[in-house]
């Protein structure tokens, strides 16, 4: 008869196994992400803590059937140099710098009261989008077009001009990559958008008239990580009476993370007599 405590083991000396089991971590807690990869907590809880040098009571790891992971955390008040918010942030950066796969990469975590209390455990490990900015920023408005192309990819605000129009973007989890980042052909997307629309707001376009994109060229010299806020900016570089030339940047967390330029189509005058 054996006992399913969810407890991993490994013998003590394969060649005696007379020697019997030691503790070789979990299995019970281990998930797997929304690309079917199983993830090893105990070994990333365990890498973890001990990075914090004790200065963590304990540790959760987080993410089942989603893009990436994320940790929770308990800092231990009876150190004498308290851990922080920016601390979890050094851990998490140094832990991830050894690790190449989603399966092993930590996204974002959060810092929880030091006694953890079951219920709160339960509502953070149920929080639909753990890390990922959630406001709007100050002078932008949803992009709306619910029921569109656009309104399927969510998490698009805008902010209108007079000659250009700024977007900005709030990560959701199905934005993200299995790396954690913001994936490349969403942001084409987004830098597509931004293009499109800044030419609009150049030429004052009718509302029900919309520019068309004739062709387009980008980089990506940098990636935009969940729980950032990427910022996509256009500037009309040259216009004709058919066609209209324009580049732009999408910038995150300081660093510069693609860069376009494009032609345009303009769109058609309204028909005489309207």
């Amino acid at each position: 008869m054996g006992i399913d405590g969810g407890d991993a083991g490994e013998l003590v000396d394969p060649a005696d196994q007379a020697r019997g089991l030691r503790f070789a971590g979990r299995i019970a807690e281990d998930f797997k992400l929304a690309n079917g990869t199983w993830v090893d907590c105990a070994g990333i809880r365990s890498a973890l803590l001990s990075r914090s040098g004790g200065r963590l009571c304990d540790l959760v790891v987080a993410g089942a059937d989603r893009p990436a992971l994320c940790v929770l955390a308990w800092p231990d008040t009876r150190t004498p140099d308290p851990f922080d918010e920016e601390d979890l942030r050094v851990l998490i950066d140094a832990h991830n710098r050894d690790q190449t796969r989603p399966s092993t990469r930590v996204l974002d975590g959060a810092l929880l009261d030091p006694e953890p209390d079951g219920d709160e455990l339960s509502r953070d490990l149920d929080r639909p989008r753990g890390g990922l900015v959630t406001t709007i920023p100050e002078g932008f408005v949803p992009l709306g077009q619910e029921g569109s192309f656009l309104g399927h990819v969510g998490g698009l605000t805008w902010r209108r001009g007079a000659d250009r129009t700024d977007l900005c973007v709030l990560l959701e989890p199905h934005h993200l990559n299995p790396n954690g980042t913001a994936h490349g052909g969403f942001l084409l997307t987004v830098l597509d958008i931004t293009l499109g629309a800044t030419v609009e707001s150049y030429l004052g376009a009718a509302a029900d008239r919309h520019p068309v994109t004739l062709q387009l060229s980008a980089s990506m010299p940098a990636a935009a990580k969940g729980g950032e806020l990427p910022f996509g900016e256009a500037t009309v570089d040259r216009a004709t009476r058919t066609v209209t030339f324009v580049s732009a940047r999408l910038h995150s967390a300081g660093d510069t993370v693609l860069t376009a330029s494009a032609v345009f189509r303009n769109p058609p005058p309204p028909a005489s007599g309207r």
